[in-house]
């Protein structure tokens, strides 16, 4: 009697809990056989065959009934793949679920078609991976295959973390102190301290310049890649010495998780196997990984919600073949002691991405947020599209080609010991759309070498008056449209330009108002270029400096007076008819004397279509 009422009290959960997937139909299931188990259920799709309340739940799988550990002592990898291959068996979705727990793998676990590895929440499902993984291995999960009928869906991992064991830093302190300008610091102790090892002074802000290295190690003395900056290291300072990322080794180089090693450079949380599509990674966070989600040749990819943090490259999307979506995307040290600045900083070399793109038939991203590490768009690119893109402490956009696009988002830098050529966003080739973004950065905020930056709208604030804000050279184009700058009213007099043009870099510049107040220049242009151009914008008080010809589109703005020289001009012919130039002093050009006045008198010449005229 008891075990009928108990089978009739889990059939009639099971039935309850099945409404939401379709209709029962029938107490008689295809077969003709009777009872609650047996009940024929029918898919909500129309035309589906029915299938029974058994056969429905053998759809969703426990990795635990297949032996995985969830007590993270015993390797797992087999059972868990056990669960997986049972669930690609047939062409119905299956979901294969990691109860909460840690689970230790050795081995890479293999997401087939129509089914998802499914945990109870990436805080409570952790998949734990150590320097014993599989050393040939490709990733952790390999992703593969698609969809295989009109029913089924593609792979997906949902719900879980992946963390990976890397070295802690050594903790040591400082014997005396080193004055600012030093080369060495003395160590209360130098063990597991190694030549190219990251050392930050954690007791101070920004004492040692950002990713400063062991040069030479000599008993407690160590002797730095670079000087000290600020106030020095006092005695007893902490420190932080941790291995570099340049002398990350991989599994089959035998890494070690000792303290003060290099990181460990792990196969990738997830590999996406040539040809699959449709993939989903959703709520997932990744922890001390050096390569997150790699993909190349796949392609229709749905990223989202994922926390990560990764030595190289955070997400990988190259040669996609359909359109991905990615979304939500959190770069920061998760999983990292919050007062770790070492490998803070050692994240920080230019060489550790949260993202890194190359070519994509179409690829759209959105709420991103970077925290000391960069998006790299590969030479290779497409025409991406970022909305809502955060750079924070130092972190940067690194443009090498394709057609980019960027609306709304935000740089920061407030790091004092950022190096001094850093950029936070630097284009090196293609064209680069940027849209109504915020600067408040210590850093210069636009570097371009090759290629083109539009910048459109937005506002700029807390530069730093040493440096310029955006600046253009060798062969790069910086169009510059209706860039807030009030905030620059309240700076010191600033020492840099605003805006720097050098080499053969041209800058376009329409439609922005300098600020009634402060004092410095505005424009810096270096090297004469015809095709500068600055129009319908209000200097007031600051100074427009030009070593060469500069175009004028309209000179009503008291531009004419802020000219510092014009060396040049070019030849006046039908082609250029209407141009008008600002002259500072007296010109003679090899196309004919334009005098006006003498010593510092300022003129406008206008080109009439054959001759220049002076006004």
């Amino acid at each position: 009697m008891k075990k009928l009422l108990l089978l009739a009290f889990v059939g009639l959960i099971v039935s309850v809990q099945l409404t939401a997937y379709g209709q029962v139909v029938s107490d008689r299931n295809q077969s003709g056989s009777l009872g609650v188990l047996g009940k024929g259920y029918l898919q909500g799709s129309s035309g589906a065959l029915p299938r029974t309340v058994l056969s429905r739940l053998q759809d969703h799988l426990s990795t635990n009934d297949f032996g995985a550990d969830p007590s993270g002592q015993a390797d797992s990898s087999e059972a868990i793949n056990a669960a997986l291959l049972a669930g690609r068996q047939d062409n119905s979705p299956k979901e294969v679920r990691l109860p909460g727990g840690s689970y230790y793998v050795k081995h890479p676990l293999i997401v087939g078609p129509n089914e998802c590895l499914l945990g109870d929440g990436r805080s409570t499902t952790i998949i734990k991976v150590d320097a014993k993984f599989e050393s040939s291995a490709r990733g952790v999960l390999l992703i593969s295959g698609k969809e295989v009928s009109g029913e089924a869906r593609a792979p997906c991992v949902r719900n879980l973390q992946i963390q990976f064991q890397q070295p802690t830093d050594v903790i040591t302190s400082a014997r005396i102190a080193s004055p600012a300008g030093s080369t060495e610091i003395v160590v209360a102790s130098p063990e597991s301290i190694a030549v190219g090892d990251v050392v930050v002074d954690a007791s101070t802000n920004g004492a040692i310049p950002n990713v400063t290295y062991v040069s030479e190690v000599n008993g407690t003395n160590l002797r730095l890649s670079k000087t000290l900056i600020g106030a020095g290291v006092a005695s007893g300072d902490s420190l932080h010495i941790a291995g570099s990322r340049a002398k990350a080794t991989t599994l089959s180089q035998g890494c070690k998780i000792t303290p003060g090693a290099a990181p460990c450079a792990y196969p990738p949380a997830v590999y996406v196997t040539k040809g699959a599509t449709r993939w989903k990674i959703d709520n997932v966070t990744i922890v001390g990984a050096w390569d997150g989600i790699s993909s190349a040749g796949g392609g229709g990819a749905w990223i989202s919600d994922i926390e990560i943090s990764a030595f190289n490259a955070g997400i990988y999307l190259d040669e996609q073949l359909d359109f991905d979506h990615v979304h939500g995307i959190h770069a920061w040290v998760f999983g990292q002691k919050a007062d770790n600045i070492a490998l803070y900083r050692n994240m920080l070399d230019g060489a550790s991405y949260s993202i890194r793109l190359g070519k994509a038939d179409g690829a759209n991203f959105s709420d991103i947020n970077n925290f000391y590490t960069s998006i790299q768009i590969l030479s290779n690119a497409s025409n991406p599209t970022f909305v809502g893109v955060t750079f924070d402490q130092g972190a940067r956009l690194i443009v090498n080609g394709g057609s980019p696009t960027f609306t709304g988002g935000y740089f920061t830098s407030a790091l004092s010991n950022l190096p001094a050529d850093h950029c936070q966003l630097v284009v090196n080739g293609g064209r680069v759309q940027i849209t109504g973004f915020a600067y408040d950065s210590a850093a210069t905020a636009a570097c371009v070498s090759n290629g083109t930056l539009n910048v459109t709208g937005g506002i700029a604030a807390n530069l730093t008056p040493s440096l310029p804000f955006m600046k253009v050279e060798s062969k790069g184009v910086l169009d510059v449209i209706g860039v807030n700058l009030d905030a620059l009213g309240t700076e010191v007099a600033r020492s840099a330009p605003i805006f720097l043009a050098s080499g053969s870099g041209v800058i376009r510049m329409h439609a922005i108002a300098f600020p009634t107040t402060g004092k410095g220049i505005a424009v810096k242009i270096e090297t004469p270029n015809y095709a500068n151009f600055l129009s319908e914008n209000s200097f007031g008080v600051w100074v427009v400096d030009s070593k060469g010809a500069l175009e004028i589109g309209d000179p009503t703005h008291g531009i004419s007076r802020q000219i510092a020289s014009v060396e040049s001009l070019p030849r006046c012919n039908s082609d250029r008819r209407g141009l008008l130039y600002a002259v500072y002093d007296a010109v003679t050009s090899t196309y004919g004397s334009i005098l006006k006045g003498g010593g510092s008198a300022t003129a406008l010449a206008l080109c009439n279509g054959s001759t220049w005229t002076t006004h």
